[in-house]
């Protein structure tokens, strides 16, 4: 996902979320505001968007990073 100008991928399990940035960093304290609505996604819908992102794509550099 894109948030305010930074990359990052959450990784969720049943209602726990953790926000990492391209690098590996945890920032789920940064991420605090989008949360909420990251955690209360059922599981039918994470496994949606999982299926839909291409798991062999790269996300080419950019200068907001």
């Amino acid at each position: 996902m894109k948030f305010d100008g930074y990359r990052a991928q959450a990784a969720i399990s049943g209602s726990e979320v953790v926000v990492y940035t391209r690098n590996g960093h945890d920032w789920t304290r940064q991420f605090k505001v989008i949360l909420p609505p990251l955690q209360a996604l059922t599981r039918a819908q994470r496994s949606s968007m999982a299926r839909s992102w291409p798991s062999t794509a790269r996300a080419a550099p950019t200068s907001r990073c």
